[in-house]
């Protein structure tokens, strides 16, 4: 419950910053940005879909270590899932948004870099939360992850 309310802040808390401190211009980049994000972040989403049931499995047959051990190596290949396409898209991003975008405005290529590498640094979590959702132990963390999205907008 606080990482849901944390997270709508954050997200709705950036877009009023956004729309109180800076152009329009910027608030479209931010905006194709999150597109960008959205599209890519589909991939990492899918394979930690299919990773979840096995974790939960795991973990409701008190197969500990093995749950250990998926949720070690899950986070090793979605990470390496995600890099291996994020990389040309992070080196290229002016190329690719000027083939996309006749007119590119002018903060959309630095918006979809941080995106892109908050969308690597959010591997390393993935199959952690998952584990943490299995054992049912939820409250502590949910509490601290909706309490650092709460301070994202003011930062």
């Amino acid at each position: 419950m606080y990482s849901i309310i944390g997270s709508d802040t954050k997200d709705k808390g950036v877009n009023i910053i956004l729309n109180l401190f800076f152009t329009t211009a910027v608030n479209a980049a931010f905006g194709l940005a999150v597109q960008v994000n959205t599209a890519l972040s589909a991939l990492y989403h899918n394979f930690m879909m299919a990773v979840k049931p096995q974790l939960v499995k795991y973990y409701a047959e008190n197969r500990i270590s093995e749950m250990n051990h998926l949720a070690v190596n899950a986070t090793k290949y979605s990470f390496i899932l995600c890099f291996i396409p994020y990389l040309p898209i992070m080196v290229e991003i002016d190329f690719i948004l000027n083939i996309w975008l006749k007119n590119v405005p002018e903060y959309v290529n630095v918006f979809c870099l941080l995106f892109l590498i908050t969308g690597l640094l959010n591997t390393f979590w993935g199959a952690i939360n998952y584990v943490v959702y299995a054992t049912s132990k939820i409250r502590k963390i949910s509490f601290v992850i909706g309490t650092i999205y709460l301070f994202i907008p003011v930062i």
